[in-house]
């Protein structure tokens, strides 16, 4: 049923409820703004208040009971639909982009001047002063009659305006479509299309093509709600990803934090954006206060060789765009003046573009693991050459003993005024400096066969007192402080002599002006884990001098066979290599402590053993005493070693049965009648060694006694047997009175 518009028309309600939809969007968007400052959401949020004031208006034009109160209703929505084109023109602008500047001014422009010529103009451009009573009407709510003016120039022009700014908009749309911005295209223009279905049928209403509800009201609604919804689902994807970032960023914070090696990363400026705390620990910069610094503040590298600067690894790597080593042989200097040695790579960080926009750079500390691998292949270093000590040992050790022992019995032979003895004199004394060379190698090596007892220390150092003031010059002093009680060590007496002379005889050559040597015996216990020593407790023995001392470079060589700091033809370099041989070969450790000028000291832990001391001396016996009527069976590969031995033993009155292996051997003892006292063997043989020979003797001879000889180093010799418990043996080469003083001394013992 037609009505008049009397009081609150039934058709102003669903009016005035788009238009509290469209004020709440609009707040919503200014909240938004505030939040995260965001210049679309503020024109989007002016855009809904400026719809908003024209929605509401509609409402109250529905309204109007009179020409006047409809013209004044009429007046402010035009203002209302003039401001809300250059509102929406610029959420437009803010969200795609994609408008024209001169197109936002123009519209502006007009839109001001139009309201402003609304407020004021009576002239009939913005409406004419004849009325018109529209009819129109709504479903389930019936239709209305309202009243209003019709437009003037102005307000045709205006429509005009918002016509062309929405085909404008419409064509927008359409580029970002064509551009790949999909989901803003589509939004766009189904906003814009519900703006344009209002506008197409106000303009039929207009025109009376029929007489139902003009649309624009709703169709502002419309749009209001997709450009809300499309604006609210950017901002949670937005929160969405926010939280996936943190996310991303706190599980990339732990991994970094898991990591064992050191990370750095810069930007491309080569300015630190991040930092792990194994970096933190290594540079001595936290991650706060490295964040921003140029790398080289952090990173101080410097060449292991001759300390110089190293380029800046990032800038290396942004120079070349590949990843990989940036250096080696590089040294990091921390902030507090701590140098390690490093292992470093690095990579080029890129955007999803394919452009450099930083380096990551991961290193760690290899100090310690270069330090292993020095000692590793210093430690193979002397395995090779103590297994190419121990492999000419043999055949070495057998041409010296005869040498050697030949020329003995050519000087029992010669009278003393013989011109023969000189030679021969020199030819024993080469043939004792070869040997004391092999014995040498064969220390360094640790090879070399040991006759361990447990020594008494303090004993062992007040035994050599005398021979070692002998051996120092008269301008230098040398003194002894021994604790009350140093303890007892399982020990070769001869080789733990061998330390203390070499350590005296260094210390006297580093003193060429003369100076003080200090021989200090003690006790020590190790507690920790993890060192050069296991936990337990250790006799020390220390050496030190007042001489010129060492720098860094020499005391890291000090050890190495064959390096000497002395002049030419003055030193071998195996002094000091034969003790720390001698030193590992009995489970112990030595250290050295030394600056230039302030002289040295050398330190050496042995383990701590309790039982009792073994006070023998092995001072040779008359030569009435060594000799005996026993029978001796000889067995020996080497024809020279055989032959010496025989002579030796039958000039000392044994009966003397001798093979050349160990396969004869056992046919000669089948076949002698008469008792065999003593079995000297070698001991590596073809067919059979030497304990497998005196094992099968024993079978039928079980008072059999055996005395093994060798030239064969330690593990050679150890793989055989010999060096078990109560095992007589005769190292080669040996000397003419120290056969017959061994073998009078087996055969003699109880």
């Amino acid at each position: 049923m037609d009505s008049e518009a009397t009081g609150v028309s039934p058709f102003a309600i669903p009016v005035l409820v788009t238009a509290g939809i469209t004020l709440y969007v609009g707040v919503y968007h200014g909240v938004l703004y505030l939040r995260r400052q965001r210049r679309q959401d503020l024109s989007f949020a002016l855009s809904c208040l400026v719809i908003f004031a024209y929605v509401l208006l509609c409402a109250g034009l529905y309204s109007a009971g009179s020409l006047a109160e409809g013209a004044a209703w009429q007046r402010a929505q035009i203002i209302a639909l003039a401001l809300a084109t250059p509102a929406f023109a610029w959420f437009v602008y803010d969200y795609t982009g994609r408008v024209s500047r001169g197109w936002l001014a123009i519209v502006t422009v007009y839109a001001l001047f139009y309201s402003a010529l609304a407020l004021f103009d009576e002239s009939g451009l913005v409406w004419t002063q004849d009325e018109a009573i529209k009819h129109v009407s709504l479903p389930f709510l019936g239709s209305i009659t309202y009243y209003e003016l019709l437009p003037g120039p102005a307000t045709n022009l205006q429509s005009a305006v918002g016509l062309g700014s929405l085909l404008y908009f419409l064509w927008v749309g359409a580029r970002l479509y064509r551009e790949g911005e999909r989901r803003k295209s589509r939004q766009l223009l189904l906003a814009l299309g519900l703006l344009a279905a209002g506008v197409v049928n106000d303009m039929l209403v207009s025109l009376g093509v029929y007489a139902f509800v003009y649309l624009i009201e709703y169709a502002y609604l419309g749009m209001v709600v997709v450009v809300a919804y499309g604006l609210s689902s950017e901002v949670v994807e937005a929160a969405e990803m926010r939280d996936a970032l943190a996310e991303k960023e706190e599980s990339l914070a732990i991994t970094l934090h898991s990591i064992g090696d050191a990370v750095v990363a810069t930007d491309r400026d080569g300015r630190v954006t991040r930092l792990n705390p194994t970096a933190e620990r290594l540079t001595g910069w936290t991650a706060a206060e490295a964040l921003g610094r140029p790398l080289p503040e952090l990173l101080r590298l410097v060449d292991a060789v001759d300390g110089k600067p190293v380029e800046d690894p990032a800038a290396r790597v942004l120079r070349s765009g590949r990843g990989g080593p940036v250096g080696e042989g590089v040294r990091l200097a921390a902030r507090d003046g701590t140098v390690r040695e490093i292992a470093d790579s690095g990579a080029p960080i890129t955007d999803r573009d394919g452009n450099t926009v930083g380096v990551v750079l991961v290193f760690r500390d290899v100090t310690e693991e270069r330090r292993l691998g020095d000692e590793l292949r210093q430690a193979q270093k002397l395995e090779s050459m103590g297994r190419l000590a121990g492999g000419i040992a043999h055949d070495f050790n057998n041409l010296l003993t005869p040498i050697m022992g030949h020329a003995d019995m050519a000087l029992l032979s010669l009278e003393p005024e013989s011109p023969a003895r000189v030679d021969v004199v020199q030819v024993r004394a080469a043939a004792t400096r070869a040997a004391e060379l092999t014995r040498q190698i064969l220390a360094f090596g640790r090879k070399q066969v040991l006759d361990v007892r447990v020594l008494d220390l303090n004993e062992t150092l007040a035994e050599m007192e005398g021979m070692l003031q002998h051996l120092i010059r008269e301008d230098v002093t040398l003194e002894f402080h021994t604790a009350e009680e140093a303890g007892s060590v399982r020990a070769d007496r001869s080789q733990l002599q061998q330390i203390v002379l070499n350590l005296v005889v260094n210390a006297r050559d580093a003193m060429p002006a003369g100076g003080q040597i200090e021989i200090e015996s003690g006790r020590d216990e190790v507690k920790a884990e993890g060192g050069e020593l296991a936990p337990g407790r250790y006799v020390t023995l220390c050496v030190s001098d007042t001489g010129g001392g060492m720098d860094a470079a020499t005391r890291e060589r000090v050890f190495e066979p064959f390096f000497t700091t002395k002049e030419r033809g003055q030193g071998t370099g195996l002094g000091l290599a034969t003790v720390e041989g001698i030193v590992s070969q009995h489970g112990g450790h030595i250290t050295v402590e030394s600056e230039p000028g302030r002289g040295s000291r050398f330190r050496i832990w042995l383990p701590e053993v309790t039982g009792r001391v073994d006070r023998t001396r092995t001072e040779a016996p008359a030569a009435a005493a060594q000799r005996g009527t026993e029978t001796v069976l000889v067995v020996e590969d080497d024809d020279m070693v055989r032959r010496l031995a025989r002579e030796v033993l039958a000039q000392q009155g044994y009966r003397v049965l001798s093979a050349s292996h160990p396969a004869e051997a056992l046919d000669l003892a089948r076949r002698h009648e008469g008792d065999v006292a003593l079995l000297l063997t070698d001991v590596v043989m073809p067919g059979m060694n030497g304990r497998d020979l005196y094992v099968e003797l024993c079978r039928t001879r079980p008072a059999l006694r055996a005395l093994y000889m060798s030239g064969y180093n330690e593990e050679v010799v150890g793989r055989s047997g010999v060096l078990e418990a109560d095992i007589d043996f005769l190292a080669k080469p040996f000397r003419v009175e120290s056969l017959g003083r061994k073998v009078r001394e087996v055969l003699d013992a109880d």
